[in-house]
């Protein structure tokens, strides 16, 4: 296979695209021929869940080619794809020959994210932090995290009882969501847990967690609502829903924690079973999320979060506080 493709988009060549609505089209059909050829050489079993996502992307891609607005969101989720498969692909050594003349390499001299190993990237997501105070709370508790299992074949999580986490790192290396989503997240809830003298810092009495993520959701809607005109309420749930989907993969957290407020009115991609959602279940993933969120190397995530939840972000951020003072 031939080098990677560059696929980034800056802004100004945005603005060009949209002037020239034939060239997008036919970037487009290339784009889809490129993830075409990459699948062709793919393990089939290995890369099975990013063999689902392309197809996924590319059916977004079909349906929605028109919107010049989203093209750029698809562009950079492709991008992501594409590299990560590649990267994978290259570790292995087994499909694809490496040109060391052609690594990306940083300002500083450091490779690009899509050159690293998974632990280099959990490094890298460390450094880069989108949110200071979560990244803080990270090293405050660093010496507290142990990893029982990174091979678990079974559902991530962290034993509040052992105070241990156990996940597959193989599978955290390719994760849809992020790579090192699961792991920052099961970290998330062990900082919530060991943060707290009396269970965790997200279900304190003394904070009003839940009743701000369900505020938040329920101004949400209401907004909708109004911006969409809505006379029934299930039609901006039904919107919220169709948003959430939109991009699911950053809105995970989101996607989550709206189907457990909301009592799966609203849910996008990514949600645990019905009969898990608590007000304390909540208040716990809530937390994790925000926190794997905080320690994205981007904002991307971060900024959905804030966006649909603001004041339970704010609160989220006074625990952090009140724990680094």
């Amino acid at each position: 296979m031939g080098d990677a493709v560059n696929l980034n988009v800056s802004t100004s060549k945005l603005i060009f695209l949209v002037k020239q609505f034939d060239q997008i089209q036919r970037q487009i059909d290339s784009h889809i021929s490129q993830l075409d050829s990459i699948r062709k050489e793919m393990n089939k079993g290995e890369y099975r869940e990013l063999d689902k996502t392309i197809d996924i992307i590319i059916s977004q891609i079909k349906e929605d080619k028109n919107c010049v607005a989203n093209l750029e969101i698809y562009l950079e989720r492709i991008q992501k794809i594409y590299y990560k498969t590649e990267n994978k692909i290259v570790q292995n050594g087994n499909l694809l020959e490496k040109n060391s003349s052609n690594n990306q390499v940083g300002d500083n001299g450091s490779a690009s994210p899509s050159d690293m190993t998974y632990k280099e990237f959990l490094q890298y997501r460390i450094d880069n932090a989108a949110d200071i105070n979560t990244r803080k709370m990270y090293e405050k508790y660093l010496k507290k995290i142990r990893i029982k299992d990174d091979s678990y074949s079974d559902t991530a999580h962290y034993d509040n009882i052992w105070n241990h986490i156990k996940y597959d790192e193989g599978d955290d290396a390719t994760n849809v969501r992020g790579i090192g989503c699961t792991y920052f997240h099961e970290v998330g809830h062990l900082v919530d847990d060991q943060s707290d003298w009396f269970g965790s810092t997200s279900t304190d009495g003394s904070y009003e967690f839940y009743n701000k993520l369900e505020s938040d959701v329920e101004n949400y809607v209401n907004n909708i609502m109004e911006e969409k005109g809505y006379q029934n309420r299930d039609d901006a749930y039904d919107d919220f829903s169709k948003w959430l989907k939109t991009d699911g993969n950053m809105k995970n957290g989101i996607s989550d924690l709206a189907k457990g407020i909301t009592e799966g009115k609203s849910c996008g991609g990514w949600s645990h079973s019905d009969d898990y959602y608590t007000e304390k279940s909540i208040e716990k993933e809530a937390f994790a999320h925000f926190f794997e969120a905080g320690m994205a190397a981007d904002s991307t995530k971060l900024d959905y979060i804030k966006e649909v939840f603001p004041e339970a972000y704010e609160e989220y951020q006074q625990m952090l506080k009140e724990e680094l003072d």
